[in-house]
């Protein structure tokens, strides 16, 4: 269960999921929001690196990779690769993702794309359900 800031709303409750899948070589985040604006995002190692795409509730698929650190890794940061799906030349996807892993049972997504040639970030911050 989580809470999403940012974006001029107040706290809303969302939910996430996660679930391997294909042989445990993909994961399947489910994000669930009270406005029934649920998006998929999947997971999966590309290299030395981490690929994801996000199945966005706007009708885009905003591609991006990430750099995994060696050691401990308590942040990710995603950078856009491409998207498929625009809308047109001023279509805004996604274009960043930050995932910080404060401790096993608390993580922060800040997502971020572009409004009017401006960034905006919407954070997410999960607590575990026991």
């Amino acid at each position: 269960m989580g809470r999403r800031r940012g974006r001029g709303r107040q706290e809303d409750a969302v939910t996430v999921s996660y679930r391997l899948v294909s042989n445990g070589t993909a994961l399947e985040e489910t994000l669930n929001t009270p406005e029934d604006m649920d998006m998929i995002t999947m997971y999966v190692a590309d290299g030395k690196n981490l690929a994801m795409t996000h199945y966005c509730a706007e009708g885009n698929q905003p591609r991006m990779r990430a750099a995994v650190p060696a050691g401990n890794v308590s942040t990710l940061e995603f950078h856009s690769v491409d998207a498929t799906n625009l809308s047109g030349a001023n279509a805004s996807p996604m274009h960043g993702l930050v995932v910080t892993f404060k401790d096993a049972g608390h993580m922060t997504q800040a997502w971020t794309h572009r409004v009017d040639g401006k960034d905006q970030t919407g954070i997410f911050e999960f607590s575990r359900k026991k």
